[in-house]
């Protein structure tokens, strides 16, 4: 970039979020910050749902709760960048929350494939930093 370019700046009303959570407030809460930061966003109860949204449609990243029924967050995170999988968008990013945070689960996540981590709770502020980097682009806020 060149010494007074402008970085990219993010359109949140173009980029499009998987949620998977399978807590019906933390889900409702997530939802409700990216909505008010712009963001489009679909929720997955666990990891079988998430797997059928990137089957359907073009996404653009996942936020991936660690610990869900059926399938969870590490085990679809394997899934979706096993090289032999079906799903269509393998490079997909994926940032994992959790909310029970424990020595190693960072790093147990990155080595699934994960590309970031954050941990509950969450605030906008932090999602959409993350988001960011790891879209790596700017967000212009009004505020």
């Amino acid at each position: 970039m060149e010494k007074n370019a402008q970085p990219p700046f993010l359109d949140p009303q173009k980029v499009k979020i998987i949620l998977a959570e399978d807590n019906p407030v933390n889900q409702k809460v997530a939802q409700m910050m990216l909505n008010r930061c712009g963001f489009s966003v679909a929720a997955a109860n666990n990891g079988i749902e998430v797997i059928k949204l990137l089957k359907k449609a073009s996404w653009d990243l996942i936020l991936m709760d660690i610990q869900m029924p059926e399938l969870d967050g590490i085990r679809t995170t394997k899934i979706i960048r096993n090289p032999e999988s079906d799903i269509p968008r393998k490079d997909i990013p994926i940032i994992a929350m959790t909310a029970q945070a424990t020595p190693g689960d960072e790093q147990l996540c990155l080595d699934a494939g994960m590309d970031a981590y954050l941990s509950k709770p969450i605030t906008c502020k932090g999602l959409v930093a993350i988001i960011n980097k790891v879209l790596g682009v700017t967000h212009r806020t009004n505020s």
